[in-house]
């Protein structure tokens, strides 16, 4: 979840896509409204990773459902996040890269992009070995 639902969020719900090989079920959501941002799906595109079905989602859409983890990409989407009672809720402190200066955009996705990699490359690993052994 992320407050505009451009970027971040967007790139991390395809990224568990990719990297979990659909062994997840993925919601993106965000607390405000917006498209999704050219440089996200490119970016995606960049690094092999499919940004088809890539649809932002308002938070009132999702609110009631059940999930295993709500993650928080961004300040201001973990202050106005609501609490879901049997969700893990993580928070991933990441700058908007939609929001920087177009002369270094394309990096800032690249960063956020192997941020979120990594942390979700963890996620996913952790997660499996917590399911291995309960």
């Amino acid at each position: 979840m992320c407050s505009g639902s451009s970027a971040c969020s967007q790139i991390a719900a395809a990224l568990l896509r990719h990297v979990a090989d659909d062994h997840y079920e993925v919601t993106c959501a965000c607390i405000g409204s917006g498209a999704i941002h050219p440089n996200a799906i490119w970016t995606l595109e960049k690094y092999g990773v499919p940004a088809a079905g890539l649809q932002p989602k308002v938070l009132a859409a999702v609110a009631g459902e059940p999930f295993d983890y709500v993650i928080t990409l961004g300040d201001r989407a973990l202050e106005r996040c609501p609490i879901f009672p049997r969700a893990d809720m993580l928070h991933w402190s990441l700058a908007d890269p939609s929001m920087v200066s177009s002369d270094v955009q394309a990096r800032a996705f690249d960063d956020v992009f192997r941020v979120l990699l990594n942390r979700i490359r963890l996620l996913v690993t952790v997660n499996e070995r917590r399911i291995e052994h309960a």
